[in-house]
Order: C-alpha cells, then structure tokens, then sequence
C-alpha cells in the first residue's frame, strides 16, 4: 500500500452487533472498510478490491476463519494481506494453530479499542514496508529489462550526451543514472574545458 494512504479493511464477521462495532471504530478511525458474512463471501471482494487488512472472526458459516486465511496465503492472484483473527479462543493450541494457517495477529475476544488500534498501527507499518519492498522489486526488474534490450550498451547522443532508453526516449546522464543507478551527479567544470567557458582565462 502507499504510505500516504489508509489501510482498507475487510471485517469478516457473521455477528450482527459485532460487525456493527468493528465497523463504527475502523470508520471512526478513518479506515475504509467493508463487511463480509463468510469466508466465500469475503474472498469474493478480495478479488473485487484490493484490501491491506483483513480482520476476521474464527467461527463463520461454513469456512472457518483459519481456514480462509490459509486459502489466502495460498492464493497467487492475491498480494500478501495483513490478517488479523480476532476470536473468543484463547487457548496456546489455538494461537499455535492460527499462526501456522497463516495469520499475522491473533487477538482474543473482547479486545480493547488502544489494543486493536495499536495492532492495525503495526499492520500499517508492515504494509508499508512490503509496498516499498515491491516497488524496490519493480524498480529492480525494470533496470535488468533495460539492461537486457540494450545488449550491454547505453546509446548515447555524441553532442547532448543524452541517453537513449529502451521506452523510445532520450534522458540527459544525469538523470540516467539518478534513475537506473541511484547515482546524484555534480557537475563542475573540468580543466580542459575552462579555457572553452572562460576563453578571458586561457592565457593564465
């Protein structure tokens, strides 16, 4: 997700006055966020929109939560989701068993507004953090590509000394190489050349 946005959430819940409550905080919060009644019913807006943050109760109609966030992790047409389960179990198996399905957070029944608040904060920071890592990916994936299409070589213009770019576009070096390199140029004047900027300076 992009830092300067907000998480969006799915609330998986079948209980009525549970919904309502998850929904009146995450809102009161500035959280985008929708509700689902079921598993199958929520991995159908998964693919619909792309949700950071899901939120979901163990026991559900059909797909038990575990299981939903299990079929989560497996699915590749999804980007990895924040998931939270939150749950009246309380029990060390418990946790142990949601964590290897795949959850991020286990949270027990009735949890705490600062509790809950506190968790979607971290959720966000990791979220950030896997986005930078993907963008770093592409960013990554795109230099090798332009690497490739032009065989080893920069084509570069003899009098601008712009460089030519595999999108079909000239960028001046300096540029380039911010760009594909992560390099900041300084510019000066070099000693041949000072005599051809300052010609008052060619005798001295």
């Amino acid at each position: 997700m992009d830092s300067s946005a907000t998480a969006q959430i799915l609330i998986v819940e079948d209980d009525r006055p549970s919904q309502l409550y998850l929904q009146n905080l995450l809102t009161r919060w500035g959280y985008p966020n929708r509700v689902a009644d079921t598993a199958e019913m929520a991995l159908e807006l998964l693919y619909q929109t792309p949700f950071h943050i899901v939120i979901t109760d163990w026991i559900l109609p059909g797909k038990s939560g575990v299981d939903f966030i299990e079929q989560i992790r497996k699915d590749r047409h999804l980007d990895y989701i924040y998931t939270i389960l939150l749950t009246a179990r309380s029990s060390t198996n418990d946790y142990h068993a949601a964590m290897e399905k795949g959850a991020d957070d286990f949270l027990i029944k009735p949890v705490s507004e600062n509790e809950l608040r506190i968790r979607l904060r971290v959720a966000e920071r990791i979220m950030n953090y896997q986005q930078e890592l993907k963008n770093y990916a592409q960013r990554l994936s795109q230099a090798v590509q332009d690497i490739q299409t032009l065989g080893g070589f920069i084509h570069m213009c003899s009098y601008c000394n712009s460089i030519y770019t595999p999108q079909e576009k000239w960028l001046d070096v300096s540029r380039y190489l911010q760009e594909h390199a992560n390099i900041t140029v300084s510019h000066g004047i070099c000693p041949a050349c000072i005599p051809k900027v300052y010609p008052a300076h060619q005798d001295e």
